[in-house]
């Protein structure tokens, strides 16, 4: 699995009723992603542009699942939150996904036409 770099502007303690839109924005190389996300309880929409090497002029609705439990209810010290979204445009995919869990431990994937790439994402609620 490839690695990506994170780097948040947002509190690790956001609770999801402060969570009603959400930016993503990612770069791998020359290819940047961006997305702007509307979360409504657990679904999230919005939509994604991306554009660089092997993904131009990417335009997509994005579909997606927004989990998060606060410490005490899922881990006994620890929020748990999951980030996942995806859109496909013509033969063009991008898909994202985080997961902030236990004792700190965090993890991303970010897929650009079904290969996981290394790169930076910033998320802002």
């Amino acid at each position: 699995m490839k690695s990506l770099i994170f780097a948040s502007l947002i509190a690790l303690s956001a609770t999801a009723a402060q969570a009603a839109t959400l930016d993503v924005h990612c770069t791998s190389g020359d290819a940047v992603v961006t997305a702007a996300l509307n979360i409504d309880g657990k679904a999230i929409t919005g939509n994604i542009e991306a554009d660089g090497s092997g993904i131009e002029d990417f335009k997509a609705t994005a579909t997606g699942n927004y989990i998060f439990y606060p410490a005490g209810s899922y881990y006994k010290f620890d929020d748990l939150e999951v980030i996942e979204f995806w859109g496909v445009s013509g033969k063009d995919s991008v898909a994202y996904k985080s997961v902030r869990g236990e004792k700190g431990a965090f993890n991303q994937t970010l897929v650009i036409n079904k290969t996981a790439v290394e790169g930076t994402c910033v998320i802002t609620k």
